[in-house]
């Protein structure tokens, strides 16, 4: 699966290195267990969707025992 990512030529220098260097800890970290096995699974840690979805139906059941 592949994504479109802008040519170097349309990124300024410092996005640049930003880019090339986040979470390269992460990434070097799943290259070497999918070099390591033949089924690997990467996911989030934090959905921030689902808490935030959470956390309204806590507060819409508070408003509706607290009427």
């Amino acid at each position: 699966m592949s994504r479109v990512v802008l040519d170097d030529n349309h990124r300024i220098q410092t996005a640049r290195a930003v880019i090339v260097t986040h979470q390269i800890r992460l990434l070097r970290e799943v290259q070497t267990e999918v070099a390591a096995n033949d089924v690997v699974t990467v996911g989030m840690r934090h959905n921030p969707f689902r808490a935030r979805r959470e956390e309204y139906r806590i507060r819409a059941a508070s408003q509706i025992n607290s009427t």
